[in-house]
């Protein structure tokens, strides 16, 4: 362990001692001088350079204007027609069940019960396929 502590004394010191580095110089670096990295790391590093940022910024797409964004599709449209007609259903069941709970619940005559049962399912069935078209899906 002694030995270790030395050796790694000696590569500080030798590594203090050099010159720093210029950053006007490239950071690429050349295959003749590879790190002692092994198999492929040693190869891929020794041939792709560092990038500089503003090479990153030159491969940055441009903003999109607005009459540039791109258009809605017709899937979309009939995605949309579709979903707006799960909500619909979906509230559709909601509000039926609601309303033969009430049904049952308070012992109506069958006319007063189908008014009952049909009315929430109405309302319920509107409001969410009204509520489809504020709801995004998850790759919007």
């Amino acid at each position: 362990m002694v030995r270790q502590q030395a050796e790694a004394e000696r590569e500080a010191l030798a590594l203090s001692q050099m010159k720093p580095v210029s950053p006007a110089i490239s950071h690429a670096t050349p295959p003749d001088a590879a790190p002692a990295l092994p198999g492929k790391e040693a190869a891929f590093a020794a041939t792709m350079p560092i990038q500089e940022p503003a090479a990153l910024r030159e491969t940055e797409p441009p903003a999109l204007l607005d009459e540039q964004a791109p258009r809605r599709s017709g899937f979309h449209t009939a995605a949309q027609i579709g979903r707006s007609i799960s909500f619909g259903l979906a509230g559709a069941m909601l509000g039926g069940g609601l309303g033969i709970l009430a049904a049952n619940y308070m012992q109506l005559p069958v006319g007063l019960a189908k008014v009952a049962i049909y009315g929430p399912a109405a309302l319920l069935a509107g409001a969410c396929a009204i509520a489809s078209f504020y709801t995004k899906t998850a790759h919007e």
